[in-house]
């Protein structure tokens, strides 16, 4: 096995594996490393061949593939590669670091067991050959060869002039920034926001970064941070293609921005930028296991997004993401039903200023983060497509596919809430007491999230009252969001405080909440991300009425004024004349030629909340 590898190599190699490994009679096999055990591994090189190997603690079964044994995992790498393997030379784990093996996310306990055993047996039976270190011309390709994505995405989020980008995206750049906004000064009227604001206060009070809805300023990383958990405590942010951006991109633009002192074409420049990567890289790791609010890619764009603005080079801007992803920010499913939620995007607000700010200063990262076989994707992500990573890039602006929010929901609840509130004015003489039932008809991915929370014991509701869960649960409960505003007439931050969730009208309504799959409806958001509703209210007198919305309202194709998002948050916090002002100033944010000269419009006024 001295030699490149030839044809056979990977057989007789396995072939010695499993002779030493019988020989050692499950000696090397500790508890931290029996789950390799009874695994199927499929072995392959790159040249095509394919063997499928089974531990077991004192022997080895080596078969060719067939369709009853599929593999627990797969290590492909090329001959040479497996040359030095099968020596004990390497370690798998040490080709996958170079970059030439693969690390799904899903096998990888299974992967590092295996390396480890198979290297420990290799060098029982005595120390490798040493190797011409100089003899390189045999080796397989080196990490070179695969499309390099992190330094892509620096040159483009460092190098993208405003006047390369298409004139619509701009427009729906700037109207994110009044949704955004927006969004922000909605939910800094929630409890948890004033505690933000004091948590935060750790971190230095006075400095760089406007609070959209908190008082003062703060160092740009809090101010992103601060900025990012008020726009989404009501799950009110924005989403490109599959993953939701504004929350994250609008902060960290605006904060970062703030403190370099940029102009409002940089900061239009580094939205576009922000959602033009996160769509991207959302749309690589779309079949994992995390989908809209939960992606967890966001420490790429953020860093990105900052760099651009703090005026990092390409390198540095690669390092940026190195620093911002190398703690992959997954996020725990049971943290979805209390505040613990708004440091999805939070946190990634935050970091990103803070590695670009380090990267700056010097600090080394690696340059291929992204797509390193270790690296984030692979990391936080099952199935990682990677031809989607550069698709279209800088031509194809996935901008257009913003989508907004009309109304603090869960996207899948939107449709729902609306056709309750056309329902809740058009019933003659409403009585929200005289409802006998209410059925509820979607997609199935609607339903799927509606009952999320459902099993909970006690309940949901009665956990809210006992402080172990927030209104945040309600967010994602489409059956919430269409009884409250079937009771109200009104859905908006109101229906989230106590008064609203506890209300005996929403409490009887409850129980009257069936939910039903539409197929056709299922089929049309898969196919083209159509959010349908339909909603049935029977009255006790047996009078039944019916709305349906094919499609949500702020959708790509049924945009609503974002100025009245804009005014319904920012009211509490300004007088009127100021609202007015800041929203000019956001639909002309281009024209600034430094962002700081214009912040103070948007501070709040004393006396106000």
């Amino acid at each position: 096995m001295d030699g490149p590898g030839r044809q056979g190599d990977l057989a007789q190699g396995l072939a010695r594996f499993a002779r030493i490994w019988e020989g050692l009679q499950g000696r090397v096999v500790s508890r931290r490393l029996e789950g390799a055990l009874g695994r199927a591994i499929a072995c392959e090189t790159t040249e095509g061949e394919v063997l499928v190997l089974t531990l077991s603690r004192a022997a080895i079964e080596i078969a060719a593939p067939r369709p009853d044994n599929a593999p627990h995992a797969t290590v492909r790498m090329a001959r040479e590669d497996w040359a030095r393997v099968l020596t004990g030379e390497l370690h798998v784990m040490a080709i996958i670091l170079a970059g030439r093996a693969r690390f799904p996310k899903d096998q990888r306990r299974l992967l590092m067991q295996f390396s480890m055993l198979l290297q420990t047996a290799m060098l029982s039976a005595g120390a490798a050959a040493p190797r011409d270190v100089g003899a390189r011309a045999a080796r397989p390709p080196s990490r070179a060869a695969r499309p390099a994505v992190t330094r892509t995405y620096a040159e483009f989020a460092c190098g993208l002039r405003f006047e390369d980008i298409p004139p619509d995206v701009v427009e729906i750049a700037r109207e994110q920034l009044v949704a955004t906004i927006g969004s922000c000064y909605t939910g800094s009227m929630m409890p948890a926001a004033a505690s933000v604001r004091a948590g935060l206060a750790i971190m230095g009070e006075g400095g760089q970064a406007t609070l959209f809805g908190g008082r003062g300023r703060m160092p740009a990383p809090a101010a992103a941070l601060y900025n990012s958990a008020v726009a989404q405590v009501l799950d009110f942010d924005d989403w490109v293609i599959i993953s939701h951006s504004g929350a994250a991109v609008v902060p960290t633009a605006f904060a970062a921005g703030e403190a370099a002192g940029v102009s409002g074409r940089d900061l239009v420049a580094a939205v576009v930028i922000g959602n033009e990567i996160n769509g991207r890289t959302s749309r690589a790791i779309q079949r994992g296991a995390y989908v809209g609010n939960s992606m967890p890619n966001h420490q790429v764009e953020t860093a990105l997004v900052a760099g651009r603005l703090l005026g990092l080079t390409p390198v540095e801007a690669q390092r940026a993401v190195s620093h911002s992803a190398f703690l992959a920010m997954e996020s725990c499913h049971t943290g979805w039903m209390t505040d613990s939620k708004v440091l999805c995007n939070g946190l990634p607000a935050m970091w990103g200023i803070t590695s670009a700010s380090l990267a700056k200063a010097g600090l080394l990262g690696n340059l291929d983060m992204i797509e390193h076989p270790a690296g984030l994707l692979a990391t936080v992500s099952e199935v990682v497509d990677e031809e989607e990573l550069l698709k279209g890039l800088g031509t194809e602006w996935y901008t257009r596919t913003l989508n907004t929010k009309r109304h603090p929901s869960c996207a899948y609840n939107l449709t729902a809430i609306e056709c309750a509130l056309a329902l809740h004015d058009r019933i003659p003489g409403f009585d929200p007491l005289k409802v006998a039932a209410i059925e509820i008809e979607g997609p199935g991915v609607m339903l799927y999230v509606a009952a999320r929370f459902q099993a909970l014991e006690p309940d949901v509701y009665e956990q809210i009252r006992e402080g172990t869960a927030t209104h945040v649960a309600l967010c994602f409960d489409a059956g919430f969001g269409a009884l409250a505003a079937l009771a109200a007439g009104e859905f908006s931050y109101r229906q989230y405080l106590a008064e609203g969730i506890q209300s005996p009208v929403v409490q009887r309504l409850r129980s009257r909440v069936t939910f039903k799959t539409d197929p056709a409806m299922h089929a049309a958001y898969y196919s083209d991300y159509q959010y349908g509703a339909r909603v049935r209210v029977r009255m006790e007198d047996g009078a039944e009425f019916v709305e349906e919305r094919l499609q949500l309202l702020g959708a790509r194709d049924r945009p609503f004024d974002h100025a009245e998002k804009f005014r319904e948050g920012a009211c509490h916090f300004l007088p009127e004349s100021r609202v007015e002002m800041a929203l000019a100033t956001l639909r002309c944010i281009d024209a600034v030629e430094d962002i700081r000269t214009v912040m103070n419009q948007f501070e709040i006024e004393q006396g106000a909340r």
